[in-house]
């Protein structure tokens, strides 16, 4: 069985019990609190992770951190899977869960990749305006990479809007380096 099988299986549980409980934006809360706990701190990440460690020491390593932090439901829910012995998946169901949370609410990630911070107004028009066309909430995931020059980069789901002038000059570059004027004879 493949990891995001067993992630989505095991978050799907935990959504529709916190769902059918009315604890939805709490359960939310704690996986967004655990989520970034993993991403900032790489030796909770590689302790949970380990193969030394044994699952009743990682139990209570993760009920010392995050007991006073999280609905009980939660810290129970994740004590079930360390007992299980799956404690090697907890982040991936949290980001799981996370994902299902946002469909469920309608929800979409945009990252926008410009090569200077965009200021509030700009931000906010173009937040409006993907709302508009998209019909969805919008996460605005602002990324800066210096290497654009000018215009930005768009990406929602699995579309990609290019509008840099590098995407431009990318774009150009490959229009001229096939040759529609070759030789037929």
């Amino acid at each position: 069985m493949k990891t995001s099988k067993i992630s989505d299986r095991y978050a799907k549980a935990l959504f529709d019990f916190s769902k059918e409980h009315n604890i939805i934006e709490e359960v939310y809360a704690d996986m967004i609190l655990i989520n970034t706990t993993y991403s900032t701190s790489p030796d909770f990440a590689v302790a949970m992770k380990s193969p030394i460690i044994r699952p009743d020491r990682k139990i209570k390593i993760f009920s010392e951190i995050f007991k006073n932090n999280i609905h009980e439901i939660s810290l129970t829910y994740l004590n079930i899977i360390f007992k299980k012995g799956r404690e090697l998946y907890i982040h991936d169901i949290v980001y799981h869960f996370i994902k299902l949370y946002k469909v469920h609410h309608h929800i979409k990630e945009v990252i926008i990749i410009t090569p200077s911070a965009l200021d509030i107004t700009l931000k906010e028009r173009l937040i409006a305006q993907l709302s508009n066309q998209l019909n969805c909430t919008i996460e605005l995931i602002e990324k800066l990479d210096p290497t654009l020059i000018g215009g930005m980069v768009i990406k929602v789901d699995d579309q990609l809007i290019d509008t840099s002038i590098s995407g431009q000059i990318k774009k150009l570059q490959q229009e001229f380096s096939t040759n529609i004027y070759s030789k037929a004879f």
